[in-house]
Formats: C-alpha cells, sequence, structure tokens
C-alpha cells in the first residue's frame, strides 16, 4: 500500500446506499468509486498526493472548483489530487458518507 497516501477518516452516519469502511468494495461501472476500497487495493500505488509539477495554478483552482462541489448527500466534499508521471486523477471524497467520485486527466 502506498504510505503517502491519507485514509479519510468519516464523520457522521454514512449517507442511505452509502457503503461503509467495513463494506469496501471494487468500484462499479462509472466515475463513482469507494473510497476505502480504492487506498486499500493499492490502485493508486506509486502515485504521489498533489498535481503534478507544473501544473497551473488556474488549473489546479478548477480542478479544486469541480471536486468541491457539494455530494449526492448534501455535505462538502475535499479535492484529493494524485500524479505519477504524465498521469494525473485527482478525487472528491465526502467527508460525511464517503462516496468518492474520480476524475482523470
Amino acid at each position: 500500500m502506498n504510505q503517502d497516501l491519507d485514509s479519510p477518516t468519516l464523520e457522521g452516519e454514512p449517507a442511505e446506499g452509502a457503503q461503509t469502511i467495513g463494506e469496501a468494495q471494487p468500484p462499479a461501472e462509472g466515475r463513482y468509486v469507494d473510497w476505502q476500497w480504492l487506498y486499500r487495493s493499492g490502485q493508486l500505488d506509486g502515485y504521489k498526493q498533489g498535481s503534478p509539477p507544473g501544473t497551473s495554478a488556474e488549473k489546479m483552482a478548477s480542478d479544486r472548483a469541480a471536486a468541491e462541489t457539494p455530494c449526492r448527500c448534501g455535505a462538502g466534499r475535499e479535492y484529493r489530487p494524485f500524479h505519477e508521471g504524465p498521469s494525473y486523477r485527482f478525487f472528491a471524497l465526502c467527508r460525511q458518507c464517503g462516496l468518492c467520485e474520480e476524475f482523470k486527466q
């Protein structure tokens, strides 16, 4: 498992239909993934937290704005960028229900 990654601490009760940490499953089709599964599965091994070197401030602000839109449960989300070489992925992680949306660049 990548030691550079921070596992989230979720607060409150999961939203209806959301998976809890103990139920972590591989992602279904689409952009939504289970953060705990992603974190534990090694899918981010080799990735470092943060945007790739040379990313413009405008691009980072745009990505952050996309990630920080409200979750389906109504709570705010957290921007989590990762990079490995030219590969760049960022996630919008809900701190309340744990739903995680992935954005690949």
